[in-house]
């Protein structure tokens, strides 16, 4: 019962932080905005599993089309890898 209690808290926290990344990429001017973007693309090639789905989501929820090519990349490495969580993504 811990266990699904943290569990659940960790998903909520982590949905508040992109809830939080998504308000302030909003409030940004495009400059910003634009350098932002790239920051969240390059996130998207993390090795680190919850950036990457952190970047994902925001990728998601801000309609970055700039991300395209990037997720194609991450695609095509995803393919690859023999990493448990590869398929899901």
């Amino acid at each position: 019962m811990q266990s699904s209690d943290t569990e659940t808290k960790q998903l909520k926290d982590c949905y508040l932080v992109i809830e939080s990344l998504s308000d302030i990429h909003k409030n940004l001017d495009d400059a910003d905005r634009a350098l932002a973007d790239e920051v969240i693309s390059e996130w998207a090639l993390s090795e680190d599993e919850r950036l990457r789905f952190d970047a994902l989501a925001l990728i998601d929820d801000l309609r970055i089309v700039k991300a395209v090519p990037t997720l194609r990349s991450l695609i095509d490495h995803l393919k690859l890898s023999n990493a448990p969580s590869a398929p899901d993504e």
